[in-house]
């Protein structure tokens, strides 16, 4: 009776074991299938510079000719209703590659890294996991200087996996955590599996863990942390609009583990900060967010990415128009993409001549008030041009 016994357990170890191996090689197939989709996404990707018809070393001021020509000519309120849907894919394909090329550091990027820099979780640091996004090193997250301090670092996480990750995977499939557990060490029989590519202490202890000791790690007193600020862009198009903004952050947490390493390494905890942008914000606008856990006190602070041609002044929106002595004295027809999509027509044949200085204000066509359905002025400023030779 002993011996049949002792049969079954060994019978039932051995089911376990295959289930196990089973769920480990479904693991890998994901990974590769995430792995392949990222890099399809990146090779398929448009190039920026054919998108605005340019060279790769084309000045900032062909950039902005380009954009300002396509943005008219694709706009989607200037095709016919059928083509709309198709317009809107090419305006904002333009628009992604004008916001990337006049921008020096991102058109840097760009220019090395290709499509994968477009990611927002690229970090140039790593960037062998960037180009699909999920698996790119994370660009806010926080490296600890000592106790009780947190900073911001731009080294991120290098997307591989950890002990803790896979031993997460074998909890939620029912066979990891507290306790005696049929299979054994499972840190060491993936490592066996794997030919010990985790890297695994000869100590003989589990890089794993148990659930007890993770759950005597959450219930530690949480330490008040000096206050971190960070800063985030928009576009005055998502100003004047309201957008969400998604930031994730990782924190290095001090963890206490059997082993000299797992002792020197902490533990990187993450967290997604969800900021919603309401229409009218303006530049420096803070969003703030108390202490949770093991992440400090957060204040997020909006930055407004640069326009092509419009400048905000408070409400009101400022457009800086250049024309020749001719326009100035016969007159000339305008037309002004505005954040909201509209397209607007000027004419200036009735304010003949017009005068270096001149200023025309269209009530109702600036940014909205913060609070309030109202909006502010659209204001054209008017610069003559001296040309140097007369018709």
């Amino acid at each position: 009776s002993k011996h049949k016994t002792q049969r079954n357990e060994n019978s039932m170890v051995r089911q376990e074991r295959w289930c196990l191996r089973n769920h480990l090689f479904l693991l890998l197939v994901l990974l590769a299938l995430f792995t392949a989709d990222s890099a399809i996404t990146a090779s398929t990707s448009p190039n920026l510079y054919k998108v605005l018809g340019l060279s790769k070393g084309c000045s900032q001021s062909e950039i902005k000719k380009a954009y300002r020509k396509l943005a008219l000519k694709h706009h989607p309120d200037k095709v016919a209703p059928g083509e709309r849907d198709t317009a809107e894919e090419k305006f904002k394909s333009i628009s992604q590659a004008y916001e990337t090329l006049s921008d020096e550091s991102k058109r840097k990027l760009y220019d090395e890294y290709g499509s994968k820099s477009l990611d927002a979780n690229f970090n140039p640091q790593f960037p062998g996991f960037g180009g699909g996004g999920g698996g790119a090193s994370q660009p806010f997250p926080f490296q600890s200087k000592g106790p009780g301090t947190s900073s911001w670092s731009s080294t991120g996480s290098t997307g591989s996996f950890s002990h803790e990750d896979i031993s997460s995977i074998f909890e939620g499939m029912g066979m990891g955590g507290g306790g005696a557990s049929p299979l054994g060490d499972l840190g060491g029989l993936f490592e066996a599996m794997m030919g010990g590519g985790l890297g695994r202490e000869s100590s003989g202890s589990s890089p794993f863990g148990t659930s007890a000791a993770r759950k005597q790690q959450q219930r530690r007193p949480v330490k008040k942390r000096k206050p971190v600020t960070r800063t985030f862009s928009c576009t005055l198009e998502e100003l004047y609009h309201g957008c969400t903004k998604k930031l994730k952050v990782t924190n290095p947490v001090p963890t206490k583990h059997d082993g000299p390493i797992q002792q020197r390494e902490p533990t990187l905890v993450e967290k997604i900060y969800t900021l919603q942008i309401k229409p009218g914000w303006k530049h420096g606008t803070k969003l703030h967010y108390k202490q949770q856990g093991d992440f400090p006190p957060m204040t997020f602070v909006l930055q407004e990415k640069k326009h092509a041609y419009l400048t905000r002044e408070g409400d009101d929106l400022l457009w800086t128009c250049h024309i020749s002595q001719r326009q100035a004295k016969r007159g000339a027809k305008l037309k002004l993409p505005l954040p909201d999509g509209e397209v607007l027509t000027v004419l200036t044949e009735d304010r003949v001549p017009m005068k270096e200085g001149d200023v025309i204000t269209f009530g109702g066509k600036g940014m909205p008030v913060k609070g309030g359905p109202e909006r502010g002025d659209l204001m054209i400023r008017f610069h003559v041009k001296h040309d140097n030779h007369q018709s």
